[in-house]
């Protein structure tokens, strides 16, 4: 391994420095000893025969002491991979030889620059690199310094072929990376790769490798041989992964009390015998009618949380998590993982069968059926079918998307064995169905429901608490079948409860539940003017540049704001850097200090975007504009006919779909 680092003085240098991440380790195949399989007999023929006319290729090597097998030594594969493994390694020390060898090596020659590149840029930025082939052991991945890397840049394909195996070799070699290092501070992976198909198959590589997804990456080989687009991707890394290791260290904390309490859980769940559940029927749920198996579920999941959570070493480390993030956002690398969407939903709601009924006045309405003399009546048999329906707080009947949902805002208490009274009203709240991207104004105190998802599409519930509807308990059958509403979630009691006291208007009012950190992508453009034609656009409208993502405001109300991405400054910082020579060059300044907006941008950019994604903005009103610093406005819906100061202006950033 060869180390090597310059300082130069840059935002991100300093931002590496701050956070002490100026060491990275960078594992490739490019960096391994000519294998047997990668170059030929005969194109090592070939290039013989290419070379017999010239006398140049012979007088290298008698000067660097490399012996040419002829014919017959060339069949040798051990002979054969020495002297390829000799021509290889005497190209750094002699510029003829490797212009000779470029027929040769090609392929390798290829990976050799773009890892250079790499390397380049990474010790541009004061980072210490360390370059590791594909045949390295644990012992040998060390750094030599006090403390293990702090990146670690790992090929997608470990191997002269994109294999298989080539990818099987990568993520055992990243999992003896993570293995060795000591520290309670591991590495951030970034996967890396000039094949199109490894960003398609970064997940699986995650979870064959076993790596947590908070601090794994994946960047194009194309990406990081820019300066300036690596330079954003490890500054982003920085930023976001200052407490990785706290991450990781909970992560792997609570994956192995998970383990323990699977195997405590199976075992008492395994010892109870049929006893207990007579028990459990006769003393518990007798006069309530409450159904067993409902009963269990909620039992049997209490106990697994419970289990769960008493591991001491799991609340060390929940402790630890709670007190190592601030209140920035992260610098987002794409949209978050929709995975994030099916957590959130089990937290708020649970999901029923629409045929749950209370199974024994069911048996009741089957029997009077069966034993009638004559046919009953269709109403006769709805009311029956009513008797044996079972209604909690916060049940959820839906028709389709674009119809209003209803919800039951009964207390609890006036639910059990509802069939006793009949006559009894059930409160039911309609809700609107709002797609989550449409942005909501700072002061629109609407009660929100604010995520819900049906056919995999995120929405908002708008709860009308103006509009609740009344209906008998021994007509909701009846209701139910002929809107054709399903019953198939149940939102969770504190959060039912929040639209119940709102619809009471009581001053006892639980405080709202925290929003969902979820993100909808909202698209953006930006324009420009250069002198004085018509603006034009820099970025053309893309929905990857930005997200929106909901927030609790100063007032306790949920706020919907902006925040922008890593690869919005990816794609705005090249476009900068072009438009700004041409800016600067038409420039005329009216005093010494003066330069031009865009040229200014474009010598601060970096830090400029830092700033800009560290925390959401507000949308700005239709027609007005906002400054997000470096001579950079916002807008939602601009048009060209509003009024922009083009001399002072760098760029105009402009959410061309607010969603509303």
């Amino acid at each position: 391994m060869t180390p090597s680092s310059t300082q130069p003085n840059s935002f991100i240098t300093g931002l590496l420095a701050t956070n002490k991440m100026t060491l990275a380790a960078v594992i490739d195949d490019a960096f391994d000893p000519i294998q047997e399989n990668e170059v030929t007999v005969d194109q090592i023929r070939e290039f013989h025969q290419n070379n017999e006319t010239d006398d140049t290729f012979e007088t290298l090597l008698a000067e660097l002491g490399i012996t040419k097998p002829d014919d017959e030594e060339l069949q040798d594969e051990e002979r054969r991979t020495v002297y390829l493994n000799n021509l290889w390694s005497a190209r750094t020390d002699s510029a003829p030889l490797r212009e000779l060898l470029g027929s040769l090596f090609q392929a390798r020659f290829e990976k050799d620059k773009d890892l250079a590149l790499i390397c380049e840029n990474l010790e541009k930025l004061g980072i210490k690199v360390h370059r590791f082939g594909s045949d390295f052991t644990g012992s040998e991945f060390v750094t030599g310094e006090s403390r293990f890397f702090d990146f670690v840049f790992i090929d997608y394909f470990l191997g002269t072929d994109n294999s298989d195996e080539a990818v099987r070799l990568a993520e055992q070699k990243i999992k003896e990376v993570h293995t060795c290092c000591t520290t309670a501070r591991k590495p951030v992976t970034v996967l890396m790769s000039s094949s199109p198909e490894a960003a398609k198959h970064k997940e699986r590589f995650r979870k064959n490798a076993e790596l947590v997804e908070g601090v794994f990456r994946f960047s194009a080989k194309s990406e990081l041989k820019d300066e300036h687009i690596l330079s954003l991707v490890v500054g982003a890394l920085a930023k976001e992964f200052a407490h990785s290791h706290e991450i990781q260290a909970y992560v792997k904390a609570l994956c192995t009390a998970a383990e323990a309490a699977l195997a405590q859980f199976q075992e008492d769940v395994r010892s109870l015998n049929v006893e207990d559940y007579v028990f459990i029927q006769n003393q518990g749920l007798e006069k309530d009618e409450q159904p067993l198996g409902d009963y269990v579920t909620w039992l049997y999941g209490s106990y697994w949380e419970q289990l769960l959570m008493r591991d001491q070493t799991l609340q060390a480390q929940q402790k630890k998590l709670n007190t190592v993030f601030e209140s920035n956002f992260p610098i987002l690398h794409g949209q978050p993982s929709p995975k994030l969407a099916d957590i959130y939903m089990s937290t708020l709601f649970e999901e029923h069968s629409d045929s749950v009924t209370n199974a024994r006045q069911l048996k009741k309405a089957k029997e009077a059926i069966a034993a009638a003399t004559e046919s009953l009546e269709p109403e006769a048999i709805l009311a029956h079918m009513n008797s044996s329906l079972e209604l909690s707080l916060g049940d959820i009947f839906v028709k389709s998307e674009t119809e209003p949902i209803w919800m039951v805002i009964n207390a609890q208490c006036d639910l059990a064995r509802a069939y006793l009274a009949p006559g009894q009203s059930i409160l039911l709240v309609p809700g609107k169905l709002v797609p989550w991207a449409t942005v909501f104004g700072q002061n629109e105190n609407s009660i929100r429901t604010e995520f819900f998802r049906i056919h995999d599409i995120p929405y908002r519930i708008v709860w009308d608490i103006k509009s609740v509807m009344s209906c008998p308990f021994d007509k909701v059958w009846d209701w139910k079948i002929r809107g054709a509403y399903t019953r198939r979630f149940r939102l969770k009691l504190p959060f039912a409860l929040e639209v119940q006291r709102a619809f009471a208007t009581k001053l006892t009012r639980i405080g709202l539940p925290i929003p969902p950190p979820l993100t909808s992508a909202v698209q953006i453009e930006v324009y420009h003017r250069l002198k004085s034609g018509k603006p034009y656009l820099v970025l053309p409208p893309s929905t990857t540049y930005a997200s929106q993502v909901c927030t609790r405001g100063s007032s306790n109300s949920v706020e919907s704001k902006l925040l922008f991405t890593l690869p919005f400054a990816q794609q705005l910082g090249a476009a900068v850097r072009a438009l700004a020579v041409t800016a600067g060059a038409g420039f005329t300044p009216s005093g010494n200090q003066q330069t031009h907006p865009l040229v200014a941008l474009a010598e601060n950019f970096d830090e400029w975007f830092f700033n800009l994604a560290e925390e959401p903005h507000t949308f700005p009103k239709p027609g007005k504009l906002v400054s997000v610093g470096g001579n950079v406005w916002l807008a939602v819906d601009w048009t060209p006919t509003t009024t922009v100061d083009w001399t002072k202006t760098a760029l105009l950033i402009n959410v061309a779909s607010s969603g509303k």
